[in-house]
């Protein structure tokens, strides 16, 4: 929602409405990788803790690939902002 922010782009607090605009961040080349459907396997993978249950996917998750994964898309935002904010500066 970082880069939404950045660019101006209206977000609303459903995680499948902000999985829809990382798709359309992503179809805007604004993002390198469609982020939607990871965006809601996530939130399903939340959902499992905030609730206690041990859900199917949680079981088989192995927790590394999405922690890497997300440190790789923090750094991506990070230039992403950090791009814009070079050329609002002028």
């Amino acid at each position: 929602m970082a880069v939404a922010e950045a660019t101006g782009s209206v977000w609303k607090k459903r995680h499948d409405k902000k999985a829809e605009l990382a798709r359309e961040l992503f179809e805007k080349k604004l993002l390198s990788k469609d982020l939607h459907d990871e965006m809601l396997r996530l939130n399903t993978l939340r959902k499992d803790v905030s609730y206690g249950e041990e859900g199917f996917e949680l079981r088989d998750e192995d927790l590394e690939d999405p922690v890497s994964e997300l440190e790789s898309m923090l750094d991506e935002i990070e230039s992403i902002i950090a791009k814009l904010e070079e050329e609002a500066e002028g």
